[in-house]
């Protein structure tokens, strides 16, 4: 069987007869050889406490591509075991019916992951699960070797990025975006971030964000980096440059350790 492998975030799956046409933002398009139909596929690193937690998720994001009036059909969830969950949905895209078959696999430790596969062509439509069913994961690249000593220094420490910006407009208004990157000593972490642009005496916008995964220090010859392993995301890595006492440089933001 011939097997395709991605590094990030460390998944080998069965190209079933079909060949890689071309990689393009995460996906992987595939088409069957000498023919012009295709299939984008995509694995993440979205993992669940469980499929429960998981469905809950597929619904929302099935709620959503209704709410906007892009769905055409849903047929429903299938579980083929304990640990997977999968929904096939027909969404319009591009004013173009697509198939679109969405599975995620529970695996212990939060070492599940997310797949989409998304075609027009009927013909294609055959891929999608087997190319999921027979995943599978495997153990992700690394940046480096695990650094302890700069872990144990971060361990239940917090990282805060604040930064405020006035324009000098006479209405007085600006914008301040703050960061808190919270490192916990059993590797987890949360994340909050919220901007805030005020108009001086007209009403202002205000974005926030939350999110949550694990952590890890890694180094190699070019440097130190903090990696992240998001619930909902891809991995994030950043180079790290420590500064004076209290003060830690995160791809050149200046972040306080609390």
């Amino acid at each position: 069987m011939n097997l395709y492998t991605i590094p990030n975030p460390g998944i080998q799956f069965p190209l079933q007869q079909l060949e890689v046409y071309k990689e393009e933002d995460g996906w992987i398009v595939l088409r069957r050889p000498a023919e012009d139909i295709y299939l984008s596929v995509q694995f993440c690193n979205h993992f669940f406490s469980s499929v429960t937690e998981a469905e809950a998720y597929l619904k929302k994001e099935i709620q959503v591509i209704t709410d906007a009036g892009d769905l055409y059909h849903f047929t429903g969830f299938h579980k083929p075991d304990k640990d997977t969950i999968t929904a096939i949905y027909f969404q319009y895209i591009n004013n173009i019916t697509h198939m679109v078959f969405v599975g995620v696999k529970c695996l212990p430790g939060n070492n599940g992951y997310w797949y989409m596969a998304v075609t027009k062509d009927e013909m294609m439509t055959e891929y999608c699960e087997p190319i999921f069913l027979n995943s599978k994961k495997i153990n992700e690249a690394p940046v480096g070797q695990q650094d302890k000593i700069t872990e144990s220094k971060l361990a239940n420490h917090t990282l805060k990025y604040m930064s405020a910006y006035n324009s000098g407009w006479e209405s007085g208004g600006g914008m301040s975006t703050e960061k808190f990157f919270s490192l916990f000593p059993d590797n987890s972490f949360k994340y909050r971030y919220s901007s805030v642009v005020s108009f001086g005496s007209l009403v202002g916008n205000t974005s926030q964000e939350e999110g949550w995964g694990f952590w890890e220090i890694q180094q190699n010859r070019e440097g130190i980096y903090l990696v992240l392993r998001w619930h909902l995301k891809g991995n994030s890595v950043y180079n790290i440059q420590l500064g004076e006492p209290g003060i830690i440089f995160l791809d050149n933001e200046k972040y306080l350790v609390d």
